[in-house]
């Protein structure tokens, strides 16, 4: 995927064809879709939303950046922070879709809860009820209500993830 593609990445068609695709790129569906296990890909939902948890409980909703420094070597500093973490769930919801061919309307901002905490709660509890399109919508409504732009996000983080090695030094899922 090029930058262009990335900057092109307004909406979810644009999101799951750049994300797929991507992922693609980097070797995750080398195997075939059939040899990725449904348990590997809803594991690595539920690992974006705790990653989520953890930046929130550390009071770092906003990016940051763990290595500044980068830019100055001519890198893309590795974005951090609560919304760079729900960004990379929705990254991988709609790289799924793309490899399973899932037709989807774009997500509507549902009406959350008034605490991060709750949100997160239901955000697994959806995650494991297979409501994925509910976790997209919910996640921009979450955005919405911290009146966050979560395009902006997602597309800083395409752009992070298109530096990274195959498969980000080998992982296995």
């Amino acid at each position: 995927m090029t930058s262009e593609d990335i900057a092109r990445v307004t909406d979810w068609q644009s999101l799951v064809r750049v994300a797929h695709g991507m992922a693609v790129e980097k070797g995750w569906w080398d195997d075939g879709i059939a040899n990725r296990p449904l348990e590997d890909i809803v594991n690595n939902f539920h690992a974006e939303v705790s990653e989520a948890w953890e930046e929130y409980r550390a009071k770092r909703m906003e990016t940051w950046y763990a290595d500044p420094q980068a830019v100055l070597s001519g890198k893309l500093p590795k974005p951090e922070g609560f919304f760079v973490e729900i960004a990379d769930l929705l990254i991988r919801i709609a790289d799924a879709a793309g490899a399973h061919r899932v037709e989807c309307e774009e997500p509507v901002s549902q009406p959350v809860f008034h605490t991060i905490s709750k949100n997160v709660l239901f955000l697994h509890g959806a995650i494991d009820q297979f409501r994925f399109w509910t976790v997209a919508s919910d996640c921009f409504g979450i955005a919405q209500a911290n009146n966050h732009d979560l395009w902006a996000t997602i597309r800083e983080k395409l752009a992070y993830n298109a530096t990274r090695p195959y498969r980000h030094g080998g992982k296995r899922a």
